[in-house]
């Protein structure tokens, strides 16, 4: 992708949440949504819809909720910062609630040239 959009912590939630519903059950619909992130659907509705206004999600024809091109980009990138935090932390003695809760933190803060800089780096020990 050659332009970057600025995404909120709570709207990368959103998309990583699409992909990881949408991976494991095949689609994902707002009532999905709402039970995974544990939020009130009229939340969910409110955020779906900034969501489409910024073109980072669509609904399919059965109204599902589709990722674009855009919004499948940040996911994956938002998705593989968590795993790798998560699965590094936990290898280095970090309890899996408490790797998860950081990982957590850590995928909103770190840049994506910072997170490629530091991936290379572990990987190469």
């Amino acid at each position: 992708m050659s332009t970057h959009i600025h995404t909120s912590q709570s709207q990368d939630d959103y998309l990583e949440a699409i992909l990881k519903i949408t991976n494991e059950n095949g689609f994902c619909r707002s009532i999905d949504l709402a039970n995974h992130l544990g939020y009130a659907t009229s939340s969910v509705s409110i955020a779906v819809g900034k969501l489409i206004k910024a073109a980072l999600i669509r609904r399919g024809h059965a109204g599902e909720l589709l990722l674009t091109e855009a919004g499948q980009h940040i996911a994956e990138s938002v998705y593989e910062k968590h795993e790798f935090f998560s699965n590094w932390l936990s290898a280095i003695g970090v309890s899996k609630e408490i790797a998860e809760a950081d990982a957590c933190r850590i995928e909103h803060a770190i840049s994506d040239t910072s997170f490629e800089k530091l991936k290379v780096h572990i990987c190469q020990f």
